[in-house]
């Protein structure tokens, strides 16, 4: 028998009782988020206004300090350099306020605002937790030995700084070379599949895309030492694809940013749970394969650390997370400007070959030399070229004076990374322009001249934890790619090699967004 006409309206009105609950669950996110941002607003502006009775934000004259008051939050990173151009164009060479999600955080852009901060006692500087980034950083890197402070952190770098010292980096120097060569070696299959050219000729590639997998292979080896396979390699591989895309929502995810959204399921909680679980079974198989089988595995040779009690394994698993994986884009970063600069100054990189050909009979030692064009090109390239706009917050534990502005103790410090290594007047000197690179300045300035103008590895006490390893991979790299290959700027005509390059928008760090030309020698 058929349904009446009422009936069969009704049929059609039902709604499963599965969609109920989608629906429910959708309404409840975007409340959530609602309810997040409204939050987050009152917060700025009670922030705002009970800092600037206090007295706070204020010079000797009782002027405010400028601020941008939008949310910087997901900006200075995607689009930091026009932040960056907005931040001076309405405070000049004076600190400014910046917002990240109802929060304020001080801009240090010259050097007298850089000394100010860390000239005095940096004992008393500490990381906010999870560097303001919210509970998804939290999960990923929120326990790493970046973002810890005080007898935690001088714990976690007893541990790991042994196993990344400059004499081990000078250890893997063979390593190094032996994986360059072979980087070099398949080169023309990834020109196959993303530039242009024939392989064993001359081709065109994407610098970052040319320099993706390199610096990932060697980290891998330092951590993990002969344990690491060509099996285990590709299961990195597969993780770090899983990890791209946490990370992106750590840095970039609006709704990721709610902690009530954090513990509702989602495919960002589901990945971050994958991740975590993945991460934890691949480092403990290492390390069970190391032991074993009598391998040299510098993880393994940590790992004591967590049975004994003195650091956590969430801890551990961070830190080794942070090493690897998210520097991955920092050490491609730089080895991509490296090329970019390098292509784009024919005269720096001839004279700079012409250095490499006459150090041939004793590599080591030109390596740990100090003084040599190749170092002062690998200087001046990560100076020209930073890993982010913006530098990650650090904070004061007591009241202090940055550039005449009171500044009370914990508000999150942040350097605006490349206009203090450009714009700095000890950078636009003896005729050289701060944009333009030129290793050769580094000839003529001293260590203590540009002291509070260079930001590299850190400043202060919390020098980053790969500093000795990164300036060996770089150098190893130079040497081995100027033997091989001229290189060449593509898409940019002659007297533009003082602009910009282009840079990715989808990437934490700054990424070029810019080919180079291999021209075999």
């Amino acid at each position: 028998m058929m349904p009446s006409h009422i009936e069969q309206i009704n049929l059609a009105g039902t709604i499963p009782k599965s969609a109920y609950g989608t629906c429910l669950a959708v309404g409840l996110i975007v409340l959530a988020i609602y309810v997040y941002d409204q939050y987050n607003f009152l917060r700025y502006q009670v922030a705002k206004v009970l800092a600037q009775r206090l007295g706070y934000f204020k010079d000797a004259q009782g002027n405010r300090m400028k601020e941008l008051s939008f949310n910087s939050r997901f900006l200075r990173f995607s689009n930091g350099h026009e932040v960056s151009e907005q931040g001076t164009a309405i405070a000049g060479d004076e600190p400014y306020i910046t917002w990240n999600d109802g929060k304020p955080e001080v801009v240090l852009s010259c050097p007298n605002h850089v000394k100010d901060f860390y000239g005095r006692e940096t004992k008393g500087h500490a990381k906010p937790p999870n560097m303001g980034m919210g509970p998804y950083f939290d999960r990923v890197l929120g326990s790493s030995v970046g973002v810890l402070n005080g007898d935690k952190w001088k714990t976690m770098r007893k541990v790991f700084d042994p196993h990344l010292s400059h004499q081990m980096a000078m250890d893997l120097r063979s390593t190094f070379s032996r994986e360059v060569a072979a980087w070099m070696k398949d080169l023309p299959s990834t020109v196959a599949k993303f530039g242009n050219g024939v392989p064993g000729s001359e081709f065109v590639l994407d610098a970052s895309t040319a320099c993706r997998i390199l610096p990932f292979k060697l980290v891998a080896l330092i951590l993990y030492g002969d344990a690491l396979s060509e099996a285990a390699f590709e299961e990195l591989l597969q993780l770090n694809a899983l990890h791209e895309k946490v990370v992106f929502k750590a840095f970039f995810g609006k709704r990721e940013r709610s902690r009530l959204f954090a513990l509702l399921p989602s495919q960002s909680k589901s990945q971050m749970d994958e991740f975590e679980r993945e991460w934890r079974v691949f480092n403990l198989k290492m390390i069970q394969t190391a032991e074993a089988e009598g391998l040299s595995c510098p993880v393994a040779k940590m790992h004591p650390s967590v049975l004994n009690g003195a650091i956590t394994e969430r801890e551990f698993l961070h830190t080794i997370d942070e090493i690897l994986f998210a520097n991955i884009d920092v050490t491609s970063s730089v080895l991509a400007f490296l090329l970019i600069n390098l292509a784009r100054n024919v005269p720096a990189q001839t004279d700079l070959r012409a250095e490499v050909l006459g150090h041939t009979a004793d590599p080591e030692a030109y390596l740990q030399k100090t003084d040599t064009l190749l170092e002062f090109a690998c200087m001046e390239s990560i100076r020209l070229c930073p890993a982010a706009w913006f530098s990650l917050p650090e904070y004061a534990t007591s009241d202090m004076t940055v550039g005449g502005y009171s500044i009370p103790a914990g508000t999150p410090c942040i350097i605006d990374w490349w206009r203090l290594n450009t714009q700095s007047p000890v950078w636009n000197s003896g005729g050289v322009s701060g944009t333009a690179f030129s290793p050769q300045r580094f000839q003529r300035l001293t260590l203590q001249a540009y002291r509070w103008s260079f930001l590299r590895f850190g400043l202060g006490s919390r020098k980053c934890i790969g500093k000795n390893v990164s300036g060996i991979i770089m150098k190893t790299f130079l040497m081995a790619v100027l033997k091989e290959w001229e290189l060449e700027t593509v898409g940019v005509t002659k007297g533009d090699e003082q602009k910009m390059v282009d840079t990715r928008k989808d990437r934490f760090t700054v990424t070029p967004a810019q080919s180079v030309r291999f021209v075999p020698i």
